[in-house]
């Protein structure tokens, strides 16, 4: 490592101090509070004395984790409250390093020491995900560290890692609806090794329940937990909840609650991506990692742009989208790309309580001004990807370079 990069950049340890002064305050707002934890202990007590019941417990709200979550988290109904929640922070400690650490995989550059501005960028986009997935007791911030470490394995050319890719992106959408658009785009664009995995999974996760409490509860747990989705917006009706933060809400609160326009323009902005995912992914090298990289970055900001009931701690599905583009703008300089990523920082990051204020902040989010930002890099990546970047910008031998007429 040169010293010139040493003396201009940031060193390792300066990255790890920033970390873990992110780190620290969400340790303190969790040991306070937990309120998604709360519903997640409550179904789990009730699963452990009456399975076939557990998904009807209304007094802390609806459970919407899949019926295989009540056995991969079983282990929290055995212990106190208080304690099943330092042991939920230990679990969210741990896929926040593992969130960095396969986010750094999938994006080199933020290990390299001169990109002191990138990582800050990238470190201030996570900031308010990360703390609302501590502050809630949220599961967002393990699935992405999930989703990340499964897109890593994918990648290997050996059949074993890609599988267990696959089968993990299947096990986190059974626990979570909304990564079942990951594990399309998969079973659309990755290898025969990740769609193996994927069906194993599936397979796995509708197998578990009933292995574990029984054929009766088993099939009584899967019809609770289809009738509380199907419930979803009964409870959280996008016109009236101002922190949902998607297209979707964004076009209610424009043309009124259950608008057809709405579900017509979802469903085909969905399928535009799959069908151009699908035949851009088959254009591409075997080896062509970086596209690759570019291409699961949009499939995340996707999910989370067209997905009904994203909140603020969904927004860590986006870092991913923040980080392809400041890559390619490592590469290839365009004020304009530049232009709509700090416009898309300044309405995504800093549309937080802690920086403009809760009654300005309810009231940013009540006109879906976050979701405007949502829109640019979603549509700022898409543009990248589809034409090489903006101008002459191309890729050529999987790197970015200036492209001639």
């Amino acid at each position: 490592m040169k010293e010139g990069a040493r003396l201009h950049g940031m060193s390792f340890k300066t990255k790890l101090f920033f970390l873990i002064a992110l780190l620290v305050p969400c340790w303190i707002i969790a040991s306070h509070l937990n309120v998604d934890l709360v519903v997640l202990y409550e179904t789990l007590q009730r699963a452990l004395r009456e399975p076939h019941t557990a998904y009807s417990v209304k007094e802390f709200g609806r459970f919407f984790y899949g019926p295989v979550s009540l056995v991969l988290f079983r282990p929290l109904s055995f212990v106190s409250f208080s304690t099943a929640s330092w042991i939920w922070i230990g679990a969210q400690t741990i896929a926040f390093v593992g969130f960095w650490w396969s986010l750094s995989r999938l994006y080199p550059f933020l290990r390299e020491p001169e990109t002191r501005w990138s990582f800050l960028l990238v470190l201030m986009v996570s900031i308010n995900p990360i703390h609302n997935n501590f502050q809630s007791g949220n599961i967002q911030l393990m699935i992405a560290a999930v989703l990340f470490t499964a897109e890593c394995l994918t990648r290997s050319k050996k059949p074993g890692p890609p599988f267990l890719g696959g089968l993990l992106c299947a096990l986190v959408s059974a626990i979570k609806v909304f990564p079942l658009f990951v594990a399309l785009f998969y079973f659309l664009c990755k290898t025969n090794p990740v769609r193996k995995g994927l069906i194993a999974g599936f397979a796995l996760s509708a197998l578990i329940p009933f292995l574990f409490f029984g054929f009766p509860d088993g099939l009584a747990l899967f019809q609770g937990f289809f009738k509380n989705l199907t419930a979803y917006h009964v409870d959280n009706p996008l016109i009236k909840i101002p922190d949902i933060l998607c297209l979707p809400s964004f076009m209610v609160r424009l043309f009124g609650h259950d608008h057809w326009l709405v579900q017509a323009t979802v469903a085909s902005l969905a399928l535009a991506f799959f069908s151009s995912a699908f035949f851009y992914a088959r254009k591409l090298n075997t080896d062509s990692s970086r596209e690759r990289t570019h291409l699961f970055a949009l499939a995340l900001a996707f999910m989370t742009f067209l997905n009904s009931s994203t909140r603020p701690h969904y927004f860590i599905f986006y870092v991913p989208a923040f980080c392809s583009i400041v890559e390619i703008l490592r590469k290839e300089h365009s004020a304009v790309v530049q232009g709509l990523l700090a416009l898309s920082t300044l309405l995504i990051a800093f549309t937080v309580e802690g920086v403009v204020g809760k009654s300005l902040n309810d009231r940013l989010e009540s006109l879906s001004i976050p979701t405007v930002g949502m829109l640019f890099l979603c549509g700022t990546l898409t543009v990248l990807i589809a034409f090489g970047g903006v101008g002459n910008i191309s890729y050529r031998d999987n790197t970015l370079s200036r492209g001639r007429a």
